[in-house]
């Protein structure tokens, strides 16, 4: 392969050249978040030979590499007060999911959500970084799935309008790798885009995505006592418990003070930064919002010092290595989920993955967000298999934020504990799929739904 250039036209052109098939697999996995190792672990268990791809040098994806370090929210247990009724928790969502938790608990990496339930911060599990990295490549491993790490996918192979594999960029140059089912699990849908797959992206009237949000970590934070909720709870919606800190601040351009407590005494997680009217697919934006929120951190520090009682110690521990992006592409599926849909716990016959998490759209312009709970506590919502079904291309399937759902929907679905869920649908689908000899397009439901229900899988809605 030669490049040249011309210094008259500007142009730089590349020959033709001869790509080498570094693989070839059973089902390939475009991301190695919480989505994709759901997929590959799903895949797996149908006996699928399965590869990931992942950019980074790790597999968590935004739960490691993007220091979120929480299985989110209500998708772990559903329960509510609704006046005065109360709504026993119930975990919504097992498989997988569960069996990630169950290890990273073992290992001591995270805490439980009933000691997190019982501290009065419901439905969560935090973990540590660094164990949900080792538990993650362990289990790959004991799947027998193949790893791949620091390397892009620059691009799609295609026989019509069907997707054969991808084309690869790292360390050892261009090279491809082949597989009779793709997942994209990127959260941007980069491989459906390269396929020819439709998407939609932002909210309906103008487009604009929600802001982008760098995570950091301090330590030498005091336990919560008297005296910080005494300070705080006056606050409107103020909300201040050992696991979770919650309250206004116009200080900041985030607009709240939002803290996550870890496994480790005295360290937390903040959600506090804000890098607002930014293109989560454009690098010039990407680049901008890296530098405009790691310069917000040092006076979010400095207030936990001035205003926390017993915070005067406080520090900064590190920063996440990438800048989050909540919302970008979503793919035109066979199915879009609506915001009417999640709300009113909408149940379908294709269901895959059950979810509770509230519609949660952060301001794309300024401060604060738009929450919106679901109707009806102690219910949940369905993820229909239609909508991780792209329109046109086969042998492709979607997991992860990127699916058919509209802006406020998506909102919902993104958090890790829902994207695994949906990976473990869409793994589990290809393995089926191939099993029986059919694409993922004409594979028949009820066989997947009763294949997850077998991997424990909570599909059935509960009734109060």
């Amino acid at each position: 392969m030669s490049i040249t250039y011309n210094g008259k036209t500007y142009k730089v052109h590349r020959d033709a050249q001869d790509i080498p098939v570094k693989a070839k697999v059973d089902v390939l996995v475009c991301g190695g978040g919480p989505a994709g190792i759901g997929a590959a672990l799903g895949a797996a268990k149908g006996e699928a030979s399965v590869m990931i791809v992942e950019k980074n040098n790790c597999l968590g994806g935004m739960a490691t590499s993007g220091l979120v370090t929480t299985f989110a929210g209500g998708s772990i247990f559903s329960g509510a007060d609704n006046g005065e009724t109360k709504v026993v928790p119930r975990q919504i969502i097992k498989g997988v999911v569960w069996e990630f938790i169950e290890r990273l608990i073992r290992e001591g990496g995270a805490i439980d959500p009933e000691t997190l339930h019982k501290s009065g911060y419901m439905d969560a599990v935090t973990f540590d970084v660094e164990v949900y990295k080792r538990v993650a490549d362990d289990m790959m491993e004991s799947r027998g799935v193949n790893l791949l790490f620091h390397t892009w996918i620059t691009d799609v192979i295609m026989e019509g309008d069907t997707i054969r594999g991808v084309v690869i960029e790292n360390k050892a140059g261009c090279q491809a790798i082949l597989a009779d089912v793709v997942i994209d699990a990127s959260g941007d849908g980069d491989v459906a885009y390269k396929a020819g797959v439709p998407y939609r992206m932002g909210r309906g009237e103008d487009g604009k995505t929600q802001p982008l949000t760098t995570m950091f970590r301090i330590g030498g934070m005091p336990e919560v006592k008297k005296e910080q909720i005494e300070k705080f709870s006056a606050y409107p919606k103020g909300k201040v418990q050992p696991y979770f800190l919650f309250w206004e601040e116009p200080e900041f351009m985030y607009g709240h003070v939002c803290v996550f407590g870890t496994p480790r005494k005295g360290e937390y997680r903040c959600e506090m930064t804000r890098s607002v009217d930014k293109n989560g697919l454009d690098p010039d934006d990407l680049t901008r919002a890296e530098i405009e929120c790691r310069r917000q951190i040092p006076e979010i520090v400095e207030y936990f010092r001035r205003e926390y009682p017993g915070g005067e110690n406080a520090y900064l521990i590190d920063t996440a290595s990438t800048v989050g992006v909540q919302d970008s592409r979503r793919i035109v599926g066979e199915y879009e989920i609506t915001m009417d849909d999640l709300l009113n716990c909408r149940e379908f016959d294709d269901s895959i993955a059950l979810g509770c998490y509230p519609v949660d759209v952060h301001n794309p312009m300024g401060r604060g967000y738009d929450m919106r709970f679901i109707r009806h506590p102690g219910q949940a919502y369905g993820i229909p298999y239609r909508s991780i079904v792209p329109a046109k291309v086969e042998n492709l399937l979607v997991a992860g934020r990127c699916i058919s759902a509209d802006f406020y929907a998506e909102s919902a679905i993104r958090i890790s504990s829902t994207c695994m869920a949906i990976g473990e649908a869409a793994g589990t689908a290809a393995a089926l799929s191939l099993a029986q000899k059919v694409s993922p397009r004409r594979l028949d439901v009820k066989l997947l739904r009763e294949k997850l229900n077998a991997q424990g899988v909570c599909l059935e809605q509960f009734r109060n």
